[in-house]
């Protein structure tokens, strides 16, 4: 699938908007509008990585209302950082309960590779959110986490990069290395 950097950065601007209400209110998902995802932190965070490593590809307009747009969700995130914090936490933990029940399932985890590749980019965008804005990651949401990529492991096989090739250089695989491979078939 052809990634639309047109829609993404519509998308990002309005998760952006959204993210005042959005991080004091309960529900862990947010709701932006019709044809729109789900209102998450770590969507936000994924849309903003994904647009950032792809600053070459972007005009100069499209450059620009990403730079507003960054800016503007730091003064929120920095406005709002109590209910921030516990955003990031609550969704990491959610995501990473999610991710250990399904791939605990080998046909629904290799049936779903995509989605579940995309998880736990989202995962990993939210710990280096935490890191980066010193949250402390309780270790037993550390060990979900880890325990939750020994299942992925299990099903994976190194290979080629998984997205579209104009996000390779934004996601080394060192560091995502889930992004670089497929399922590999189970006995």
């Amino acid at each position: 699938m052809k990634y639309d950097i047109e829609k993404n950065l519509r998308t990002l601007r309005a998760m952006v908007e959204a993210l005042t209400p959005y991080v004091y209110e309960e529900e862990l998902f947010g709701h932006l509008g019709d044809n729109m995802p789900k209102m998450t932190v770590g969507g936000l965070l994924l849309r903003l990585h994904q647009l950032e490593g792809l600053q070459a590809a972007l005009n100069k307009n499209q450059q620009t209302q990403l730079a507003e747009t960054r800016q503007k969700f730091e003064q929120m995130r920095y406005e709002w950082r109590t209910h921030y914090e516990k955003k990031v936490l609550q969704e990491l933990r959610s995501r990473a309960e999610t991710s250990l029940r399904y791939l605990q399932d080998a046909t629904d985890a290799m049936g779903d590779w995509g989605n579940q590749i995309e998880k736990r980019t989202i995962i990993a965008e939210l710990m280096n959110e935490a890191s980066a804005q010193n949250i402390v990651i309780p270790a037993e949401l550390k060990g979900l986490v880890s325990e939750a990529d020994g299942f992925l492991r299990r099903y994976f096989k190194a290979g080629g990069f998984f997205w579209d090739e104009r996000f390779a250089n934004a996601y080394p695989q060192e560091t995502y290395w889930w992004l670089y491979g497929k399922p590999n078939q189970t006995d």
